[in-house]
């Protein structure tokens, strides 16, 4: 079935059949706009009637006849919000002065009426073309495809710090270390690492200690003298 060919049942629907060619008109612009591949729906309703399924998602109907396609279409346009265009439809009004109604833009949901004026003009232009395209058989648009998940790339580490600035988590740890635990990140650990570390966070025992990393690592780090060992003092003979 064809646009031209539902449309013509809509009319008889409404009663709307007093001036054909423009009732064609208008209806076969709301159905090219609209686009839908619902089945027996090109309006795009979500009227709810009997054996009807969702088309999508947003609730429009694929319906499982004519009769109730053309059942839906009668009962959306007698719904009450639309008494204009029901009333200038069923006139035979000039189909350009019935899409002009600001009613569409509460079927739409949006403002269309403009948009239905371009659509108008391109249907009467190739009236065979557009009255001649196909209904919808109630098969559902194409989910968008799914995108792998990006790679995951790791962070870089950060930059020396040309500024002379601290990295405060590199003082933070070090605030919380021990000697030894400084003693070994210090020979060890930091001439890997450029960022500049806060002297006066290292307890004093610790110093003096050169402004860089790479300074330290150049000067080198005594170790920490240990305690000298004391003689234990000789037993006391005792007197016979």
């Amino acid at each position: 079935m064809n646009y031209e060919q539902f449309a013509r049942d809509c009319c008889v629907a409404i009663g709307a059949n007093t001036n054909e060619a423009q009732q064609l008109d208008t209806l076969v612009t709301v159905f090219t706009l609209e686009d839908s591949k619902a089945a027996y729906n090109p309006e795009d309703t979500m009227e709810p009637e009997p054996g009807a399924t969702d088309y999508n998602p947003e609730g429009v109907k694929n319906y499982p006849s004519l009769g109730v396609g053309l059942e839906a279409f009668r009962a959306t346009l007698e719904n009450g919000a639309y008494p204009e265009i029901v009333k200038m439809l069923r006139a035979g009004d000039d189909a350009s002065r019935v899409l002009a109604s600001p009613e569409w833009d509460t079927w739409a949901g949006q403002p269309i009426t403009r948009i239905y004026a371009e659509v108008l003009a391109e249907v009467r232009a190739d009236r065979p073309a557009y009255y001649g395209r196909s209904i919808g058989e109630g098969v559902p648009p194409p989910s968008p495809p799914i995108e792998p998940p990006a790679p995951h790339v790791p962070e870089p580490l950060p930059a020396p710090d040309p500024t002379g600035e601290t990295l405060p988590e590199i003082d933070i740890f070090l605030s919380h270390c021990g000697l030894g635990e400084l003693e070994y990140i210090y020979k060890r650990v930091a001439p890997l690492f450029e960022p500049k570390i806060t002297p006066e966070l290292v307890p004093p025992q610790v110093v003096p200690m050169p402004v860089t990393v790479s300074q330290f690592a150049t000067a080198g780090v005594a170790p920490i003298p240990s305690e000298p060992e004391v003689p234990a003092a000789p037993l006391a003979e005792e007197n016979p």
